[in-house]
């Protein structure tokens, strides 16, 4: 295994996923990470090109091995702020070979997120994507397996979480194979009441009971020839899995009323999230039945086990609803230095966040973005947004509770002190560190920005920056004021006024 840098966040969205082998640090040699270096290129075809993002100092951050396969990351002499796994780096950090095994996050000037981590170095086999989103080796698992088993004709039982598409892969399975072109037919199990499994799975003849006035076929008439997807099994009621074990069994079926038996010709794929092996220690399940459903098993991870598909799964689902709208433009890239629709801070959240619902809940995340903020030039940082986090994520938004927000005539206007510094920073850095277009885009007026800009001193005014500073900006953006002003988070007017004051040429 090598380590490996994945775009996780880019100004460019279509650069993310893009990646960068360090075969270098495999040879125990150090790698420099920068505006310049190394290159990334697509896990397909595709042109090798380095990160660009004139925000980054050309000054490199230092990945340098470790005896016992760790690396430390050191950008202390590097002109780009940087934070490894959510924390500001203040010195040389050293990452485990454990940690690297599970990923690292690098922020880059929140601007640009990496994915440290191992892949292995071989080219990845041709195998078809299968309409699966994501590159992590854990979704290049299941499509081997998906390859392995869609022309064979023995029952697959996929497994996961709920949420992690698992229907996607059934799905799959039956486009793939033999059976393409016959009928794929899903049945919720859960969701059939029992008195009514039997005439749902096996059809009804007439005067089978009051008011089955005509025959209708079951759901496996209906897959015949075709595949039949029992999705959630494990919920199939205790009374319906004798009568379904023999159906597959015997491969026929005896229609609720009938008194003669149809051959019916099904490949049966199921899914479920629940351990049946303890169902069938709690004779909840019969074991019969389990073991003739997993002639095969595939086991889908859940979402927080493979963060490195976390921003392609939300930039397909993103491009899917703002196309819908005609907003789709918000996704493409932008001149060289502008600040991204989605920002880096946001995603660096969702990276960190654990996902219960799994891909349903980001596709649900992603509809909501699209809807609040598809016709707006970035994704806000006010109270919108946390009330959309607040109920999709769960995550509690501070100050006002949510009720007195939806209540009030003013509930997008926060007050000053409700303001985090994170929330102002991220607005300066759109706004390029005015402050009239700040204070604006804040709902608060100059004087209360500028009590906010005393009361948070990560938060420097021009005024503060020292002559070495500015010389160092200034040459790693060839003296591009523009530039230099943007990696020391000031305005270029206050940028302006303090070379005057140092008097710096």
């Amino acid at each position: 295994m090598v380590p490996c840098l994945a775009i996780l966040h880019h100004g460019d969205m279509a650069r993310v996923g893009e990646v960068a082998l360090l075969t270098a640090l495999a040879a125990d040699r150090e790698v420099a990470l920068s505006r310049l270096e190394p290159v990334f290129a697509p896990l397909r075809k595709g042109a090798s090109l380095p990160l660009g993002d004139p925000h980054l100092s050309r000054q490199p951050i230092w990945l340098k091995p470790l005896e016992g396969g760790g690396v430390r990351v050191d950008g202390c002499d590097a002109g780009t702020p940087l934070r490894v796994g959510g924390l500001a780096l203040e010195g040389p950090l050293d990452i485990s070979l454990e940690e690297l095994g599970k990923g690292v996050v690098l922020s880059l000037a929140q601007r640009v997120l990496l994915y440290l981590h191992f892949v292995d170095p071989l080219p990845p086999q041709e195998v078809p994507q299968f309409d699966l989103v994501g590159q992590s080796s854990q979704m290049a698992e299941v499509r081997e397996e998906i390859q392995r088993v869609a022309c064979r004709s023995i029952p697959v039982l996929v497994r996961g979480p709920t949420g992690s598409g698992k229907e996607l892969v059934a799905q799959a399975i039956h486009r793939t194979g033999p059976r393409s072109s016959g009928p794929f037919v899903s049945v919720n199990m859960a969701a059939i009441p029992p008195s009514l499994a039997a005439a749902e799975l096996f059809g009804v003849v007439p005067g089978a009971f009051t008011g089955a006035d005509r025959r209708r076929s079951g759901f496996f008439q209906q897959a015949h020839g075709g595949t039949l997807f029992l999705d959630e099994v494990g919920e199939t009621p205790r009374e319906i899995q004798a009568l379904l074990l023999r159906a597959l069994d015997e491969k026929e079926i005896r229609p609720v009323g009938g008194d003669v038996t149809r051959k019916v010709n099904v490949r049966v794929l199921a899914a479920t999230d629940l351990d049946l092996e303890e169902a069938i220690l709690g004779k909840n399940f019969l074991g019969p039945l389990f073991h003739r459903l997993a002639g095969y098993e595939i086991f889908l991870p859940p979402l927080k086990n493979r963060r490195q598909d976390i921003p392609l799964l939300l930039g397909h689902f993103l491009r899917q609803e703002l196309e819908a709208m005609g907003c789709a433009h918000r996704l493409e890239a932008r001149a060289a230095g502008a600040s991204c629709w989605l920002p880096a801070s946001l995603m660096e959240r969702f990276l960190a966040y654990s996902w219960p619902g799994n891909v349903r809940q980001l596709r649900n995340l992603a509809q909501r973005l699209a809807v609040a903020f598809g016709d707006a030039e970035k994704i806000g940082t006010g109270w919108r947004l946390k009330r959309l986090l607040a109920s999709t994520l769960g995550e509690k938004s501070s100050g006002r509770p949510l009720a007195a927000a939806h209540n009030s005539t003013q509930q997008s206007t926060p007050q000053p002190s409700q303001i985090e510094e994170s929330e102002l920073r991220e607005v300066l850095r759109n706004h390029r560190w005015s402050l009239k277009p700040t204070a604006e885009a804040l709902g608060i007026s100059r004087t209360s920005l500028y009590g906010l800009l005393e009361k948070f001193p990560g938060i420097r005014p021009a005024a503060k920056l020292g002559a070495q500073e500015i010389h160092v900006a200034l040459e790693n953006h060839d003296r591009d004021v523009t530039a230099a002003a943007l990696e020391l988070e000031v305005s270029k007017q206050g940028l302006l006024q303090r070379l005057r004051e140092l008097e710096i040429k």
